[in-house]
């Protein structure tokens, strides 16, 4: 199951996926958890204020996702800005 809301002024995506919760938290802050699945490259400073970076390197060019971790509750919650850019400039 999947729910995207989306308004002016955020977006909010809720998927459920079979997995602890710890597994998904664990995939979602570790380089390894998210190369691989998630994006071709990553880097992650997982902690309140720190940032992370997605990179999937096409024929057409790069496309990449950064943002910045805000909350951070481990086995619980993740609370993150995200941005994203194709090769044609930045995608709203």
């Amino acid at each position: 199951m999947s729910t995207t809301v989306v308004n002016e002024e955020s977006f909010s995506d809720v998927t459920c996926i079979k997995a602890s919760p710890e597994v998904l938290y664990r995939a979602w802050t570790d380089n390894a958890g998210l190369e691989g699945w998630m994006a071709d490259e990553v880097g992650v400073d997982a902690r309140v204020d720190g940032r992370y970076i997605l990179r999937w390197p096409s024929p057409d060019g790069e496309f990449s996702a950064r943002g910045k971790y805000l909350e951070l509750v481990p086995g619980k919650r993740i609370v993150q800005t995200l941005e994203s850019w194709g090769p044609e400039g930045r995608i709203e």
